[in-house]
């Protein structure tokens, strides 16, 4: 993989493990999570994400994650 294109997944993967983190404490919503990774200049393609069904795809991810975090607390 070229270098910048390696940046450019590294920036992709930071930025989603920022609105991970921000989900998981509650310091933001999953709602607004998606609707600022929308609005980001991120290429989601590089991490996995479609550009067509990137706003479900995030939300069932961040959701996911937050539950997971929930079930953490639990036991």
């Amino acid at each position: 993989m070229g270098k910048v294109k390696q940046w450019a997944q590294d920036c992709a993967e930071e930025y989603l493990d920022n609105l991970e983190s921000k989900v998981k404490s509650r310091t933001i919503s999953v709602d607004q999570a998606v609707d600022m990774a929308k609005k980001s200049d991120v290429n989601w393609d590089l991490i996995g994400f479609d550009e067509y069904s990137l706003e479900g795809d995030l939300y069932c991810y961040l959701s996911d994650s937050l539950n997971q975090k929930s079930m953490e607390v639990l036991q």
